[in-house]
């Protein structure tokens, strides 16, 4: 029996969590392919899920809301429903996605494998071992160790090193001056004019935070921004897309590209529209909005209201402080306030960067599918260098299924050439449609944007779930639909369900495990998802309010669709 191969992965948010648990998956009694562990800084499993009151730790604030709804952000063989033992909310909020995460890593018994309090300061790669040599440093005592590693995943997220902006005249002001990584809580802004920087989601949310706390609250930005709901017309955001709009979406990206740029363009407006009510204001200076291509839409459901009330004010963006409060807008306007917070975004910092090539200005990363690099091919795993707009639980999986049949011997990458040649593509692609931008974008937004089918293409075929064949269109396709028609078409047309990475049964050799569940599973978020929109809008908004987890569980019984009775379906599909 050979020796288990040594992994360590950096992080444990949800994506390094989904990836240990696929890696610790394909172990036997008799025989174990690996020996994984997790390192991570800070004395929590979660990410930033796991909130922090130091202004040095970016985490999810107390009051945050998911994006992503219950049925689309989870593990494939875990639903959220699961977790909390009744039908949870269908966003959750940061202690309850916290709990979700802890529970996933008590369910497949991940702790033993992870090291909390302890952060990775130096990796060498020792070529004529083919290993890696980690310095891993204990938070608390100060320790440094060095341990040898075959393998190496990078999990560590996005959001580590606040970007700040350069503020022409920012030492005369005398107030408060802090990134939105800094901000915790709306206390300390108690009756204060404040001017919030920028127009992404955390903009938002910290200008809804503060309304009816702050006295005053600017947003100020440079250029518009599309708004949505959670909820549009009477469906979550997310859902929108099914797995047959998907299919269809890819063909017409590949045949026309523009004709796929006015789709999107035009649907996308609706939605946006349909949420406004016919209330956008030209002096917001939302429009035009930017192309989402590169630019992360804010999804805040009360902003348009409060922009609507007056109780946030939209101004434009900073030109300099003028004195101890008086800031001057780009448009020459002047405002008084008591505090500035910047929500400018962040760099990306990882440890392992030093091992991926980049070429080219901006200059963009050599990763395959944003995961491999040529150079260390099944050695090394970068798996926070995407954004896609599904949540971050149900592609961490899917990735990590990958990444673990890869590591295993099971799933081949092609060549160091044939991969070059994928990236060459891919950055020539980056630049042309950055280059169509009115406002070209930066490395930071060309770096994480993916080409999503090709992507989720490649996952499935590493990760060999049987997705691509059975719901594809050649022979194992149509013999499925004609046994499966029902099935197929709920897969097809209902919600593009994470739990489809667990349907169907996988090859022997993967020693990856199929889930009983996973039928059960699709069939409930369904009919969850049918009952929530024959809902009233004022009854949906009800449901998604912050407080939602006890509404939740006082539902009478017969309003709930319990997992736990439904039958699992354990015939191979």
């Amino acid at each position: 029996m050979s020796k288990p191969c040594q992994v360590a992965v950096i992080g444990a948010g949800p994506q390094g969590l989904a990836m240990l648990k696929n890696l610790l998956e394909l172990n036997r009694p008799d025989d174990q392919l690996f020996e994984a562990e997790i390192f991570e800084a800070r004395n929590s499993i979660g990410g930033l899920w796991a909130y922090s009151d130091n202004v040095d730790i970016p985490t999810a604030l107390t009051t945050t809301l998911g994006n992503a709804c219950k049925w689309r952000n989870c593990y494939a063989d875990f639903p959220v429903d699961e977790a909390f033992g009744y039908e949870a909310p269908v966003y959750l909020d940061q202690k309850e996605m916290l709990t979700y995460l802890e529970k996933y890593a008590d369910k497949f018994d991940l702790r033993p494998h992870i090291r909390l309090g302890v952060r990775v300061i130096n990796v060498e790669r020792l070529s004529e071992e083919n290993k890696w040599l980690l310095f891993i440093k204990d938070q608390t005592t100060g320790k440094v160790e060095a341990k040898k590693y075959d393998k190496v995943i990078e999990a560590c997220g996005r959001f580590s090193v606040p970007r700040m902006p350069k503020i022409q005249g920012i030492e005369r002001f005398r107030g408060i001056v802090i990134h939105s990584g800094a901000y915790k809580n709306r206390q300390q802004f108690q009756g204060k004019r404040v001017l919030i920087l920028g127009f992404g989601i955390s903009a938002a949310e910290t200008a809804v935070e503060l309304v009816g706390h702050a006295n005053t609250i600017y947003l100020s930005h440079r250029r518009g921004n599309t708004i949505f709901g959670r909820v549009v017309n009477k469906k979550p955001l997310d859902l929108f897309r099914s797995r047959r709009a998907f299919t269809f979406q890819n063909v017409v990206k590949l045949v026309s590209p523009s004709t796929f740029a006015t789709m999107s363009a035009k649907t996308i407006d609706g939605f946006m529209e349909d949420g406004a009510k016919g209330r956008i204001k030209p002096e917001w200076n939302i429009r035009p909005t930017p192309s989402l291509t590169f630019t992360r839409p804010i999804i805040c459901d009360t902003l348009i209201d409060n922009l609507d009330r007056g109780t946030i004010s939209s101004v434009a963006s900073i030109r300099q402080v003028v004195s101890d409060s008086t800031v001057e807008l780009a448009d020459g306007s002047t405002v008084d306030v008591d505090a500035i917070i910047l929500c400018t975004g962040y760099s990306r910092a990882s440890i392992m960067s030093q091992f991926v090539q980049t070429n080219g200005s901006p200059a963009l990363p050599h990763l395959f599918h944003n995961t491999f690099t040529p150079e260390h091919g099944a050695a090394l795993a970068i798996t926070s260098s995407w954004w896609l707009p599904t949540g971050i639980c149900e592609v961490a999986d899917a990735l990590g299924m990958a990444v673990a049949q890869v590591f295993a011997g099971h799933s081949r990458l092609p060549s160091a050439a044939q991969m070059e040649r994928q990236i060459a593509s891919r950055h020539a692609a980056l630049r042309a449609m950055a280059a169509a931008e009115a406002t070209p974008p930066g490395a930071d937004a060309m770096e994480i944007l993916v080409d999503e089918g090709p992507l989720r293409a490649f996952v499935n075929d590493m990760a060999k779930t049987g997705v691509n064949e059975m719901l594809g269109y050649g022979l194992e396709g149509w013999s499925f639909w004609w046994r499966e028609r029902e099935l197929c078409e709920m897969l097809m047309a209902g919600i593009d369900s994470p739990h489809i990475h667990r349907l169907f049964e996988p090859p022997p050799e993967t020693r990856r495990k199929r889930w009983p569940g996973a039928r059960a599973a699709i069939e409930v978020a369904n009919e969850q998802l049918r009952i929530f929109m024959e809902k009233s809008d004022e009854e949906q908004a009800q449901l998604i309010a912050r407080d939602t987890a006890e509404r939740y569980k006082s539902l009478p019984v017969d309003n709930r669709i319990c997992l736990n009775s439904r039958q699992e379906s354990s015939a191979s599909l």
